[in-house]
């Protein structure tokens, strides 16, 4: 038993003596503050999450965390000397510390609101939550009180020699605690780092095991959302665990550099920002269209998809500010007061061309905070950027978010846009035995959607990520207390920081949506091809099936002959043309139509013959030859017929059976002639060298190939070939030479 009269209060703890009484001999005596023998033996049950399915083991886990927070109640209400040589000298105390740390519920597990369901399980959690971190602040805290602390240096060199504080320890406090205490968490990790600076040291070591995770992450999500679907309860459970998996990670290390921004650059150093881009991509965007996918495909339950939904999302989130964060610390601040201006420049161009391999991460950092005006800041301050450098990362940036705009749009125009109705007595095909197949919804979206009404979706939907239990007109009500800023609106609701007439206002209010004018009374010009027409079918109740063709139309033999005999439009057109005659043979007299018109006619010349000559003045000279054909071009010789030209056309038609000249011949017998010609050629010649063999001999230089050898005529031929080139001009220049 300690005595309360300490007589050297003045004094830290490690050198402090208490003077206690001892109960077997009652006499008074002094021990270290510090000392094992204030140990109290006592068995410390651990921490295990709820079962929220049975209700027999949901009574004994009440009657077990009971006896926990009775537990941690009497660690609290421990003198300072006892609780710290509790906690140094006691191994299952701090075993029992790290796995309530690490077993406690985030806020963002799937099991929260059935524990926020239930009243006793979330009370009685919402204690041992509280005790906990009441523990986790005096353990962090050098001094409590004037009369009872610890120098700075002997609690650096305790909490990290005995191990009662590291590196996962403080990112569970974060990933806990700050959320609903976020100015004593900060002063908390702030203190540890402080008076222990070799936490640092191990920070930078554990990143590069956060680095491995993520890898290791990207690497089962990739597997997963491309080779299996959650048809299976056990892929479904591995599909969450993968959820809040990643969750966990990115939110510790988001809660861990806002309680103390110098931890950035521990993670700026060891290459975190660079393994963020791909896991943001691959795991957090990649399993949230997967997930899509999948509750579309009725293996995932709606409710199921809104937790993982707003799970993804606010990772995404976090992710963003997280990126923002280490960026500002390690590149952007410095700027002004450091000389190595370019090298961060440098830096910070080097990780954003990084990111930009991936996308996904930088575009919505730059939908978040103005990248443009980071690069102006390096501008501003001096630092020498590559233009072409910087030009290529805000028109790859522009390209992806061009691109998740479209998707977002074409998404939202097919939420919004009616769905299609069959024409009157039109069915769908269908194989046969099989259903009938259901309309599918068009692709194309309504031109008439009011682009404000667009966005405005897209903004609650942003939200609802975050809090899917909230009404859209809730949503609607406060974004236009926020001037349509949704950032804002999800910092108001999460720290219930919200105007008082909002508070009135029921969270699960919808919207009154106005009805959606027809196209055909919406005033707006109609842009369809069948506007007015037989098959409009918004003006028209029935349509003439029989000139609906539903399918491909099948080929009929001999369509085209047909069409091309077909010459009932020419009807129509012969009364159209008889009505733009300008020509008639009859002649109008005083406006009717007389056909006996004779006014003293001249009949001199209808005797002469016009335009032909007379039979008895024809001759060689005057007598018109018939068109022939000109030899060059294949024709035969030219005649003169004296006859009558009828008779010539009679004869020409009496020949028709007559072979006639070609204008070309045919290439193949050409090429035939030729060779006939050339192997009558050939034999001639060996007959004329007295060679009765009419193949020549072989002549073949070239042989086969380099490497397989040749044969012996072969070798014959290039030395006879080597030997006679060039022997008439020998010949000649030995005569020159002679001469000479």
């Amino acid at each position: 038993m300690s005595d309360e009269s300490d007589p050297s209060p003045a004094l830290p703890l490690e050198a402090r003596s208490v003077s206690w009484v001892s109960s077997a001999n009652g006499l008074n005596a002094s021990r270290p503050a510090l000392d094992a023998g204030w140990v109290i033996a006592r068995t410390w049950l651990p921490f295990e999450n709820p079962p929220l399915d049975g209700q027999a083991d949901l009574v004994l886990w009440l009657e077990r965390t009971r006896f926990l927070e009775q537990d941690l109640t009497f660690l609290l209400r421990l003198e300072h000397h006892q609780f710290w040589s509790q906690m140094i000298y006691d191994p299952q105390l701090r075993t029992l510390m790290g796995g309530l740390l690490q077993n406690l519920p985030r806020h963002f597990d799937l099991d929260a609101r059935k524990i926020a369901n239930h009243p006793e399980v979330h009370s009685l959690m919402s204690e041992v939550l509280r005790l906990t971190f009441l523990v986790m602040v005096r353990l962090s805290t050098h001094k409590e009180s004037s009369a009872h602390f610890m120098s700075p240096a002997f609690f650096g060199q305790t909490i990290y020699g005995h191990f009662l504080i590291d590196i996962p320890r403080l990112m569970d406090i974060c990933v806990l605690f700050r959320p609903c205490n976020p100015a004593i968490v900060d002063k908390m990790v702030a203190n540890v780092f402080k008076r222990q600076p070799k936490y640092l040291a191990d920070l930078r070591s554990s990143v590069v095991t956060v680095v491995k995770a993520l890898q290791t992450v990207v690497n089962q999500v990739e597997v997963q959302t491309t080779y299996y679907n959650c048809d299976d309860p056990q892929k479904l459970l591995a599909l969450q665990d993968v959820v809040v998996y990643a969750c966990d990670i990115v939110l510790s290390i988001e809660g861990l550099t806002l309680a103390c921004p110098l931890t950035s650059q521990a993670f700026y150093d060891g290459q975190f920002l660079t393994a963020l881009s791909p896991f943001y991509q691959q795991v957090l965007v990649g399993t949230l269209r997967f997930v899509s996918h999948q509750t579309a495909a009725g293996y995932i339950p709606t409710d199921l998809n809104d937790e993982l939904v707003s799970r993804l999302q606010m990772c995404r989130l976090a992710s963003v500010n997280l990126f923002r964060r280490i960026v500002m610390h390690a590149c952007i601040e410095p700027i002004f007061e450091s000389d190595r201006k370019d090298e961060l420049a440098e830096s910070f161009l080097q990780i954003a061309t990084e990111c930009l391999s991936d996308g996904a991460l930088l575009a919505d950092y730059a939908k978040s905070y103005n990248l443009e005006d980071d690069f102006h800041i390096f501008d501003q301050a001096g630092a020498d950027l590559d233009p072409m450098r910087v030009s290529f990362i805000l028109e790859g940036v522009q390209s992806v978010l061009n691109e998740f705009s479209e998707q977002i749009q074409r998404k939202l125009t097919q939420e919004l846009a009616p769905k299609p109705t069959l024409l009157s007595g039109a069915r769908p095909k269908t194989k046969t035995g099989s259903k009938p197949v259901e309309p599918e919804p068009e692709k194309h979206a309504v031109a008439d959607i009011d682009e404000a009404e667009v966005a405005l979706v897209f903004r609650i939907s942003q939200i609802k990520d975050l809090f899917p239990d909230f009404g859209d007109g809730f949503i609607e009500e406060c974004l236009q207390y926020f001037d349509q800023d949704p950032e804002k609106v999800i910092n108001a609701l999460l720290e219930e920081n919200i105007p008082p007439h909002l508070i009135e206002v029921d969270r699960q209010k919808s919207r009154n949506l106005k009805p959606t004018p027809s196209l055909s009374t919406s005033g707006q010009p109609r842009r369809n091809i069948h506007d007015g027409d037989e098959f409009d079918i918004n003006v028209r109740d029935t349509i003439d099936m029989s000139k609906v063709q539903i399918g491909k139309k099948r080929l009929v033999k001999n369509a085209g002959n047909a069409l091309l005999d077909d010459k009932t439009e020419l009807q129509g057109l012969k009364d159209m043309y008889s009505k733009l005659s300008i020509v008639t043979e009859d002649i109008v007299v005083g406006g009717e139509y007389d056909t006996n018109y004779d006014d003293e006619y001249d009949d001199t010349y209808d005797d002469n013959a016009i335009g032909q000559t007379e039979p008895d003045a024809q001759d060689e000279l005057t007598e018109r030859r018939p068109f022939v054909l000109p030899r060059a071009l294949g024709g035969g010789h030219i005649t003169y017929s004296k006859g009558n030209p009828n008779d010539q056309d009679e004869d020409e038609s009496d020949g028709d059976g007559d072979e006639k000249d070609e204008f070309l011949r045919n290439p193949a017998e050409i090429r035939e002639a030729n060779e006939r010609k050339r192997q009558e050629r050939q034999a001639h010649k060996m007959r004329s060298k007295g060679n009765p063999n009419p193949n020549p001999p072989s002549r073949d230089v070239v042989g086969k190939a380099k490497g397989q050898g040749q044969d012996k005529s072969v070798l014959i031929n290039r030395a006879r070939k080597n030997a006679n080139k060039g022997k008439h001009h020998r010949a000649m220049a030995d005569r020159k030479y002679n001469k000479a």
